[in-house]
């Protein structure tokens, strides 16, 4: 049992007896300019009473504002292709036409919740006061989603079905600790009804600023586009020395000392172009890739100045490495379908 008031433990059936949903726009900031105004404080022993109330006074506003919601989209074309972004469209102003008064109300109702919470905690168990909480942060993401629609349909159904269920465990849980009958919170809800709704009628317009927050943001580039736009410069940077590690790698099988000499030399040159004039060019929006790249090049310079300076052991070991560092940048390009 709670830890209230014995004064405060009075008869009657749990609240809620019938679970319905109960939605708060608990996540909704407060109304500005000190949120509802001056209204009466509850009594010792009536925090939790008006707090109860108030979270039932927004299940029936939210509940009907998702069931009047589902019932418009319902009449709407199939949520196919393009049709998707119309309908959407067609809910989210639905909602400002129709029920932003009600939005507007629920919220300045958060309001008073939040005001009466601690001295509701005082009131109640431990137990109690988690479930309160809970309950508290699910309403406000089911109003998040209530207020600010996406599709489609069904999907947005089912995720408001869902939430219900958990809302709903919720209540019955909290029904099983607290034990208020309706007339009590009836009677403690009207001292607050007038203001709610009056500083619900004042707060639309900043609640049309809120819904507007809530619009997803423009994305920039996904990481495998920016991959892409790197790599077109990179393949531009190195080209000249890949080009002369072919030449090199062809004249070593071929055992042509005279061209052997020439493409280490311009390898030698073509690859400390890339690392000192380019730094920059291996540094690919993915970082994992930066250090095998730059290293596989670092060893392809080793192994051109080995070559000139005839230190074919040398290069045999450094083009081994180059070798094992471009496999590892291969691997960490393989997902983004490039290659170094």
């Amino acid at each position: 049992m709670c830890a209230r008031a014995p004064s405060a433990l009075r008869g009657g059936r749990r609240w809620p007896a019938a679970v319905a949903s109960v939605v708060l726009l608990v996540s909704l900031p407060a109304v500005a300019g000190g949120g509802i105004g001056d209204v009466p404080e509850p009594e010792n022993g009536a925090w939790a009473d008006a707090t109860l109330a108030l979270l039932r006074h927004n299940r029936g506003l939210c509940d009907r504002i998702a069931d009047d919601l589902l019932a418009y989209w319902r009449g709407l074309p199939a949520d196919h292709g393009p049709q998707l972004e119309r309908n959407e469209k067609a809910v989210r102003d639905y909602v400002l036409r129709q029920r932003l008064a009600d939005l507007a109300a629920a919220r300045a109702s958060a309001d008073l919740v939040r005001r009466f919470f601690p001295g509701t905690l005082a009131e109640v168990s431990s137990e109690a006061g988690a479930a309160m909480g809970r309950l508290f942060e699910l309403q406000g993401n089911l109003c998040d989603s209530v207020a600010y629609p996406t599709g489609p349909r069904q999907r947005f159904a089912d995720e408001i079905g869902e939430t219900l269920a958990r809302i709903d465990a919720e209540v019955t849980e909290l029904g099983r600790l607290l034990v208020v009958p309706d007339e009590d919170l009836e009677r403690a809800l009207e001292p607050y009804l007038l203001a709610i709704e009056l500083a619900g009628v004042e707060a639309q317009g900043e609640l049309l600023a809120y819904l507007e927050s809530l619009k997803p943001k423009p994305k920039g580039p996904t990481l495998e586009e920016r991959m892409r736009g790197w790599y077109q410069r990179y393949g531009q940077a190195v080209q000249p020395s890949k080009e002369a590690l072919g030449r090199f790698l062809t004249a070593r099988q071929n055992g042509d000392r005279s061209a052997l000499g020439l493409a280490c030399r311009e390898l030698s040159r073509r690859t400390i172009e890339v690392l000192a004039r380019e730094p920059s060019v291996f540094r690919a929006p993915e970082p994992s890739v930066e250090a095998p790249l730059r290293g596989a090049f670092q060893s392809l310079r080793r192994m051109a100045t080995a070559c000139t300076a005839g230190n074919f052991k040398s290069v045999d070991e450094n083009l081994a490495e180059a070798q094992r560092r471009l496999a590892v940048a291969a691997q960490r390009l393989q997902p983004f379908g490039l290659s170094p």
